[in-house]
C-alpha cells in the first residue's frame, strides 16, 4: 500500500518527529532484513531514505549509532548509499530503519 503526501507524527524513543510531508511512503520491507538504501533528505531528528527502487522510509537519529549523535549531518549526507536494517512498521505504514542494528 502506498500513501501519497501524508503528514505524519511519530514517536520514537523520547523524540517527537516534526510534522513532515513525504511522498510515496510504503511498507513493503520485512522487519529484520537488510536493505541497500540512499539518503534522500535530512531532517532535524533523522533521515528520509529510499530503498527497493523508490520506496521511502525513515531513519531516526537514535538509530544512527550506538554513540550519541548530536547532528544527523555529522554522520550521513544526502546521496550516500548505506545498508540499513528494517526495524519497524508502524500504524501509518511508515517503515523505520536502523544503521546501528547492522553493526
Amino acid at each position: 500500500m502506498v500513501v501519497h503526501l501524508i503528514e505524519l507524527l511519530l514517536w520514537t524513543s523520547e523524540f517527537l518527529y516534526n510534522v513532515i510531508e513525504i511522498k510515496d511512503i510504503s511498507c513493503d520491507a520485512e522487519v529484520g532484513k537488510l536493505y541497500e538504501c540512499t539518503v534522500k533528505s535530512i531532517l532535524e531528528e533523522g533521515l528520509v531514505i529510499e530503498y527497493n527502487g523508490g520506496r521511502h522510509g525513515l531513519l531516526h537519529i537514535s538509530e544512527l549509532s550506538t554513540e550519541e549523535v548530536s547532528k544527523v549531518s555529522y554522520v550521513l549526507s544526502v546521496g550516500e548509499h548505506i545498508t540499513l536494517k528494517c526495524i519497524k512498521k508502524n500504524f501509518s505504514s511508515i517503515t523505520q530503519f536502523s544503521l546501528k542494528a547492522v553493526a
